[in-house]
């Protein structure tokens, strides 16, 4: 299921994925397949996810 939480944040923020997956270290790849729900991430990945984005990690990740 799609991550709408996170996929609104990107926007909001005036980011692109490739954007965030600069920010993170982390691959274009990997952030498309976690906003469309096809890979969850470790807490560890997560914070860096919310750090980049300045939000927590319930913000961006809800449901998990």
């Amino acid at each position: 299921m799609m991550n709408f939480e996170l996929f609104k944040t990107i926007r909001k923020q005036g980011l692109r994925q490739k954007d965030l997956a600069k920010k993170v270290g982390r691959s274009e790849s990997e952030v498309s397949q976690v906003v469309n729900g096809k890979l969850i991430l470790d807490n560890s990945i997560k914070a860096k996810y919310a750090k980049a984005l300045n939000c927590t990690i319930p913000d961006i990740f809800p449901e998990q």
